[in-house]
């Protein structure tokens, strides 16, 4: 810890501050309380400090609600069959409707180890600045900087690192902070001296303590240079994407809307740069040993110095895993994403709906923009080819061309909210089994890339994937099931000669089931 000048003294106010939050502590590490998203944003542990706990808690909570989607619903159930920090991390990409589940994922997220969002959890506490509140800002960046000092595996479900050991690994980092270091310093120190003083029935313990000299102040630059030197938890650039004031009046007819959008109108939000992308490429030539060629065109393209943005068209048969890998590689850039299905979609409802209506909400971009906080996430349209063709209530087709021209994108009026909304920043991956029904003005904008069939070739790498996913699915470490023998692949390339990758999945599930239950007979 910092040496301290004689002439210090703690405030009372901070002195105040530490008790409560040492006191609500207590009630946190004793089970009396389940963490609130204020708890969980000024450093305090987890549930009964066990953060598996925590998480299958939190999340069956969240579940009995039933205020979510089927599919957030069932990624909630994957925390808590799997609690990892891939299944957090996935959980919270996919958007749930509470700001509180969100962020209370990401926490998890954060917590085990995930690199993404530990770096969201660095920039929130930045970001945050609660100079009104240096006690427990001060906590909360101490927590969000030990998580870079630890990592786990992203499939890993064993217990995070104990709390007190990452806040003390995150105060030795922040010894560069100086005034909010010694202001929860000078505060402990007071506060343990006081509780003495109590304790033996003395008085006038406060008139007593080490005098302070500065204000707690905002000395989050210090940090954020300290940051600047490790590159993995760099900060990202920001977009304001909504430029208006959070606390303009607004009509009754739309107060609701732009209430639960207030959290980013007016906000820099942050753009994920595309730091991730070689390691991204790495990880995605592994799994998809048939499409090297066709991941280096979609990535070869983004430069280390400039955010992340894609408009890319996948064209192939059906099976060959478009979609699969598009979620995949936002995943593994660390882009918040969700699945828009295309697929009989006939009118412009993706645009959003106009504020005169009770309905009203705005257009789909900017929902997942408001859920993530992120200016530059990414939406896979899936089976563009199958669109509908009618006009009655608009086209999606027409609709798609105003988010897919920047210059368009960046001056969108959404009806909802009823202001101008710069969208150019949200990627767009699309997929489709041909090109002959995608209209020829959406082929336009995007940069198509044509996904090959699989060959049998490929089965040892691509079987291995499958188990994989396999094991998660079923809540299994990886190792309780044996990489197929060669007899055993053998026998899928026999069944499978390349194409649907659909098929081949099929194939090895039935040959692991097959010889899980030949074993539970022997």
């Amino acid at each position: 810890m910092m040496t301290k000048p004689e002439a210090s003294r703690a405030k009372p106010s901070h002195i105040a501050d530490l008790k409560k939050w040492r006191q609500r502590e207590e009630l946190l590490l004793a089970g009396k309380a389940m963490p609130t998203l204020a708890d969980r944003r000024t450093g305090h542990s987890p549930f009964h400090g066990s953060a598996l706990l925590d998480l299958r808690q939190f999340c069956t909570m969240t579940i009995g609600r039933d205020q979510e989607t089927p599919e957030c619903l069932q990624s909630l159930q994957s925390c808590i069959d799997v609690p990892t920090a891939k299944s957090c991390w996935s959980a919270y990409q996919l958007g749930v409707a509470s700001e509180d589940t969100s962020e209370t994922l990401l926490w998890h997220a954060a917590i085990r180890g995930h690199r993404h969002a530990v770096r969201r959890l660095v920039e929130d506490a930045l970001q945050d600045r609660r100079h009104h509140d240096p006690i427990g800002w001060t906590h909360f960046v101490a927590l969000a900087l030990g998580l870079t000092t630890v990592g786990l595996e992203d499939d890993s479900t064993t217990e995070c690192e104990p709390f007190p050991y990452l806040l003390e690994r995150g105060m030795a980092a922040m010894q560069s902070m100086g005034s909010h270091i010694e202001t929860l310093e000078l505060a402990a120190d007071a506060l343990d001296d006081t509780e003495a003083e109590a304790e033996t029935g003395m008085v006038g313990a406060l008139a007593a303590m080490k005098v302070a000299q500065a204000e707690a102040q905002a000395d989050a630059e210090a940090v954020e240079a300290m940051l600047e030197d490790r590159a993995e938890i760099r900060r990202d650039p920001a977009l304001v994407v909504i430029d208006a004031d959070p606390d303009i009046k607004q009509p009754s007819s739309r107060a609701d809307v732009w209430k639960a959008y207030r959290l980013i109108i007016g906000q820099p939000l942050r753009l994920v740069s595309t730091a991730a992308v070689p390691a991204a490429r790495t990880d995605l030539h592994a799994r998809y040993p048939h499409m090297h060629a066709e991941i280096d065109a979609i990535l070869g393209t983004q430069s280390a110095l400039q955010s992340l943005r894609l408009a890319v068209l996948l064209v192939g048969n059906p099976g060959s895993g478009k979609t699969t890998f598009a979620r995949e590689m936002a995943d593994r850039l660390g882009v918040p994403a969700m699945t828009y299905s295309c697929a009989g979609a006939s009118d412009g409802a993706f645009g959003g709906t106009s504020a005169q209506w009770n309905s009203a909400r705005p257009a789909t971009p900017l929902q997942l923009v408001g859920r993530t906080r992120t200016a530059n996430p990414l939406i896979v349209l899936d089976e563009v080819d199958k669109m509908g063709t009618g006009r009655n209530n608009g086209s999606l087709a027409d609709t798609l061309l105003t988010f897919l021209e920047p210059a368009s994108s960046r001056v969108f009026f959404d009806l909802a909210l009823e202001q101008p909304a710069d969208l150019s920043a949200v990627s767009y991956i699309a997929t489709a089994n041909s090109l002959e029904d995608v209209p020829a003005a959406l082929r336009d904008r995007f940069r198509i890339v044509r996904i090959p069939d699989a060959g049998f070739e490929h089965v040892g790498v691509l079987s291995e994937r499958i188990i994989a996913d396999l094991a998660q699915q079923r809540g299994l470490d990886r190792r309780w099931i044996e990489p197929l023998a060669q007899d055993e692949v053998d026998v899928v390339r026999q069944a499978w000669r390349g194409g649907s990758l659909r098929t081949l999945q099929r194939i090895v599930t039935r040959l692991i089931d097959g010889r899980e239950a030949l074993m539970g007979r022997a």
